[in-house]
């Protein structure tokens, strides 16, 4: 376990500042008569057992160091702040669960699986991509929870044409993180791909699409196939001249909301006006 340490304004530098140069340090800022101070002390108390040493955890006595306090703009109590690489990183504000405080920690705490995660990047790099996955899959095991994992394996799988791997990668990540950027853009992606004939390349299919304009089949399999390649505007354009025909209106707009998903950090202007244009043939 590691220390904890009382902090004033005259160890703030070296107990602080500098000690965050070695680990995250996690200062909760509190007062006796806080009765929300009192609750959240049991849970940092939990945390650092847990964490055996990876972060440090100091306390503030807001009534003793009103100075310091006020110097790092704390209002309320408990108020907690941490502090890595000599700045800080994080404002946790009143007494929050233990879920929230340990999310905030793992971004700043070394992990086992985020080195593993490191070599497979470099693996990959070689184009050495069964030691990648292997790598990964040992991160996985190890620490389940960190989800840079199996958003990094799923992209691999992708990578190698695996589309099922890498679905079954992606369902690792528990229902309340499905809410993630990365993982709302690889869903979307995975959906995609799935939609592609698996019998015919990128070639074929465009050829298919010329040849054939009132298919709905081989038009819908184009547009998939440019949003693949990134070729979203084009995508989008086709997939909306198909949501004007009724025979093809659900597998149109299923396809571009994929794309929206996919493209909505990268490219949200693209994403909006072809958003409005679909919210208006459709209603």
């Amino acid at each position: 376990m590691c220390p904890m340490y009382e902090v004033k304004s005259e160890n703030f530098q070296q107990l602080v500042l500098e000690k965050s140069a070695e680990l995250p340090v996690l200062i909760d800022f509190w007062a006796p008569w806080c009765g929300p101070c009192k609750m959240l002390m049991p849970v940092l108390d939990r945390l650092e057992q847990q964490f055996a040493g990876k972060f440090v955890l100091a306390k503030v006595n807001a009534d003793e160091n009103p100075e310091l306090t006020r110097e790092q703009g704390v209002r309320n109590l408990p108020t907690l702040k941490l502090f890595a690489n000599g700045a800080l990183v994080e404002d946790i504000l009143g007494a929050q669960p233990a879920e929230v405080i340990r999310e905030a920690l793992l971004k700043h705490i070394a992990r086992e699986s985020d080195m593993l995660r490191q070599q497979a990047s470099e693996a990959l790099a070689t184009g050495a991509s069964d030691e990648a996955i292997a790598l990964l899959e040992q991160a996985g095991r190890n620490e389940p929870d960190n989800l840079q994992v199996w958003f990094d394996l799923t992209r691999v799988h992708l990578l190698n044409g695996h589309i099922e791997a890498a679905e079954k990668s992606l369902a690792n990540v528990p229902i309340p993180k499905q809410e993630d950027e990365q993982f709302i853009e690889l869903k979307a992606r995975i959906g995609l791909l799935k939609q592609l004939p698996s019998h015919a390349g990128m070639e074929q299919l465009a050829q298919d699409a010329r040849n054939a304009p009132d298919d709905n089949n081989a038009q819908l399999a184009y547009a998939v196939s440019l949003a693949v390649q990134e070729n979203y505007s084009d995508a989008l354009a086709l997939l909306f001249s198909l949501l004007q025909r009724s025979s093809c209106r659900d597998a149109a707009r299923q396809s571009m909301v994929q794309i929206f998903d996919l493209i909505a950090k990268r490219y949200p202007d693209l994403a909006t006006e072809f958003r409005r244009k679909m919210f208006t043939a459709l209603h």
